[in-house]
């Protein structure tokens, strides 16, 4: 480990009152500075829901740059640079994303093996994302306020691969450290989430640029990142306090949003006719109109398995079994439903599909109306890891057979957004699950919608803070669209959110729940959507002109 200790120099001392912590921080090596980057990036996620903390990132982001100014003197300033950023993200995204293990841990007399999946490979695939991104700004490292315009650069570029490599895993981008539906969350309708993280991780980075070398600046060049930050700060928090004084408005059309809450140890366990019959139960539990929309979530209940006479199983959907279609169509009556269905094939071999499925009224019988095959797979949870890692058929056949079966199991992604269009329902972009972190996919059919509705089956993400920091999430793409959200998420939050984000109603508690349930409903008018925003007319280009910005202004305060 000797890239940590060999120098080119001793660091001159650090400018201002920060300086000593900027001294501290960057003197340390080895394992010492390792540790303390991994311990800021934890700090990091009391920013993101349920805390949004936002100024624990302004700490986590200024601490890192310190390590790296003391990383970038050392005689193998890159090996150390990326070691210390490698730590910081590891240490970020192991605190933030813990809770993907509960999923492991459902059935853990088969999963239970492959913890180390969540807790160990995933958090290294993503901080090696990250430190290799930090690693470039390393390259153009300046003891001057350049140095924060250039990290704000590559930890974007960082954050857009994160965000698309291997089917993508946006989770926790900076910009969804703001409340969504609060003031500066509103910037996401000019630029999209993307911007909006890229101007948190420029404001948030700022202070680092107080304590630079005493040898290089002046108090008056080493404010200025600083200075720019509290300015877009404070233009941003005003025009999003202004955008929120419009208030909601709603349509005539009802929605009703239904999660049974049924926890997923037990989803699989108790008879799916027990579970049907405690959706349909609560579709009494208020007065309904005919022309109701209703909402249930993703996967609501558990696919039925069936013995053929050749003794092969055959497993069927709710959209599939007709026990499940004759009961929608009597309790329904002339209600519309949107719910998620798995779809199978005849056997195994056949593709399936998790999907958002659409009954209308008496005619549920009949089977859906609509069928939105969801296209963005989870990674390694639903989208076989052939699928996502090159050569990966070549690689599966080398594993052991529980690895191999884990490997290649997985549904078939779907065509792609749509937009589900039918008489007398409101137009609406379906995004099921993980679908709803991916800005692109409500951009692309929003501007025909008149809603977006988000199904989910967050049981997997545990009773910590996934399923909160699920919700905050999708939030952002009615910021975005200026579209209204419908969500039912089982185990999840159920409830509508308006064009500005901003929550109008949540599903409540309901009586009559079997032990351990949770089911969660809510009849609410659906709201007005806005007739466009900025991001929906023209997508990243804030993004694109702000990097290319920042660009400049770091080639401009450079200094070695």
């Amino acid at each position: 480990m000797s890239e940590f200790s060999l120098s080119k120099s001793r660091p001159a001392k650090g400018s201002g009152a920060l300086g000593p912590v900027r001294d501290g921080l960057a003197a340390l090596s080895g394992w010492q500075a390792l540790f303390v980057a991994a311990v800021l990036g934890a700090i990091g996620n009391m920013a993101f829901a349920p805390f949004h903390v936002v100024a624990a990132l302004g700490v986590s982001y200024t601490g890192l740059i310190w390590l790296i100014d003391g990383g970038r003197r050392k005689l193998r300033w890159g090996w150390s640079i990326f070691a210390r950023s490698f730590a910081f993200f590891f240490g970020h995204y192991l605190a933030g994303m813990h809770w993907i293990a509960a999923a492991f841990l459902v059935d853990a007399q088969s999963h239970a093996l492959f913890i180390w999946i969540p807790i160990i490979l995933l958090p290294a695939l993503l901080a090696s994302v990250m430190g290799l991104a930090i690693l470039g700004a390393g390259a153009f490292w300046s003891s001057s306020p350049s140095r924060v315009f250039m990290f704000t650069v590559f930890f974007m570029i960082g954050e857009l691969v994160r965000g698309h490599l291997f089917g993508g895993f946006p989770w926790n981008l900076p910009g969804t450290a703001w409340m969504p539906g609060a003031a500066v969350s509103q910037l996401a309708s000019l630029g999209g989430v993307y911007w909006l993280s890229l101007v948190t991780v420029f404001i948030l980075a700022s202070p680092a640029a107080l304590s630079d070398d005493r040898t290089t600046s002046g108090l008056a060049v080493r404010a200025m990142p600083l200075f720019l930050s509290a300015i877009v700060l404070s233009l941003g928090w005003s025009w999003g306090a202004q955008r929120l004084e419009a208030r909601t408005s709603f349509t005539e059309q009802q929605v009703v949003l239904i999660d049974a809450g049924i926890p997923l140890d037990q989803k699989y366990e108790t008879a799916s006719d027990a579970q049907l019959s405690r959706y349909l139960e609560l579709l009494g539990y208020a007065q309904f109109d005919n022309s109701d929309i209703v909402v249930w979530p993703e996967s609501p209940i558990a696919s039925r398995g069936i013995r053929e006479t050749d003794g092969s199983v055959r497993v069927y959907g709710i959209a599939q079994w007709p026990d499940y279609l004759d009961a929608l169509g009597v309790h329904l009556g002339a209600r519309t439903l949107i719910t998620g269905s798995e779809i199978y094939g005849l056997s195994y071999e056949d593709p399936a599909y998790n999907a958002l499925v659409v009954f209308e009224g008496r005619t549920a019988a009949l089977g859906p109306r609509v069928t939105y095959e969801k296209h963005r797979l989870v990674p390694l949870g639903e989208l076989a890891a052939v699928n996502i890692i090159p050569f990966g058929e070549r690689i599966a056949g080398i594993l052991p057979t529980s690895l191999q079966n884990m490997a290649t199991s997985g549904f078939t992604p779907g065509a792609g957004p749509e937009l589900v269009s039918l008489p007398g329902v409101p137009a609406f972009s379906p995004l099921v699950c993980y679908e709803a972190l991916f800005p692109a996919i409500s951009r692309e059919t929003a501007p025909e919608a008149d809603w977006l509705v988000n199904i989910s089956l967050d049981g997997w993400f545990g009773t910590g803070i996934g399923p909160q920091q699920h919700y905050a999430q999708a939030r952002f793409r009615a910021i975005e669209t200026g579209r209204p959200l419908a969500r039912a998420a089982s185990r999840g939050v159920t409830a509508m959110v308006d064009a500005y984000g901003r929550e109008t109603a949540r599903g409540s508690r309901q009586p009559g729940d079997p032990d351990g349930w949770q089911a969660s409903m809510v009849r609410t008018p659906l709201p007005e959507k806005l007739a466009f925003t900025v991001y929906l007319r023209y997508g990243m280009v804030f993004y694109w002109v702000s990097l290319v910005l920042l660009v400049g202004l770091g080639a401009i305060s450079w200094r070695r």
